[in-house]
């Protein structure tokens, strides 16, 4: 990737968010293009309807294409849509369930479950 990307680039960027987000409706939001290397490409997104607010982050560099979701509803989805083998597939869990009691005494916000 260079300092100024074509419209070739953006328009694969495109197809592949276009395809991993078949089947799921997805607000495209924020980019975050750095030139440095190693470049990459960060694109947010946030799934409409979900509760609480689930977002997908994809990431594009001069290596791979990864996402990382919050929705356990849609990332199996995600996952196949862009060919990711199911054994490599990884559920995102909540902060709070994560850590556990370990973050009762350090003024952390957790989401709760809906």
């Amino acid at each position: 990737m260079s300092s100024e990307l074509d419209d070739e680039v953006k328009t694969d960027i495109l197809k592949k968010l276009a395809d991993l987000s078949e089947g799921v409706d997805i607000v495209w939001d924020r980019v975050v293009y750095n030139d440095e290397e190693p470049p990459y490409i960060n694109i947010y997104g946030w799934i409409v309807g979900s509760k609480p607010r689930d977002f997908v982050l994809c990431r594009f560099d001069s290596f791979s294409t990864s996402f990382v979701t919050s929705s356990v509803k849609y990332s199996k989805t995600f996952a196949r849509n862009w060919g990711i083998p199911s054994a490599l597939h990884r559920d995102c869990i909540l902060f709070k369930d994560f850590f556990g009691t370990l973050i009762n005494n350090n003024g952390f916000k957790t989401v709760e479950k809906e």
